[in-house]
């Protein structure tokens, strides 16, 4: 079976939350989003309104990441309630430096 969700919607679903949190991690964040954390505090996020299916990362949002790190994953956080995560190409620290995340590469569809 083919299930189809209409773009309308779509944006309905996505406008009823608000992430406003972004964190890193290490590995799969889990079904609760806490496993392999690695920022803290998570950093403060803006998404645009839902349009065709697609809310959109306003401003990047920039995380420190230890030496010896690999980020591998990016979840989405409305305050404390945990709404999804996505998988990232990994990216190794050999030493301290900035993890970016771009709002013009970061999306969420549904």
């Amino acid at each position: 079976m083919n299930t189809v969700i209409s773009v309308a919607t779509k944006n309905i679903l996505l406008g009823a939350i608000a992430i406003d949190k972004i964190a890193i991690h290490s590995g799969e964040p889990g079904a609760n989003g806490v496993d392999n954390e690695l920022s803290s505090p998570r950093q403060d996020c803006v998404f645009s309104a839902p349009s065709n299916g697609v809310i959109s990362l306003v401003n990047n949002v920039q995380f420190t990441v230890s030496a010896g790190s690999t980020v591998k994953y990016i979840s989405y956080w409305e305050g404390a309630t945990f709404h999804l995560s996505q998988q990232i190409n990994d990216l190794v620290y050999s030493a301290t430096g900035t993890f970016t995340l771009l709002s013009a590469d970061t999306r969420v569809s549904l």
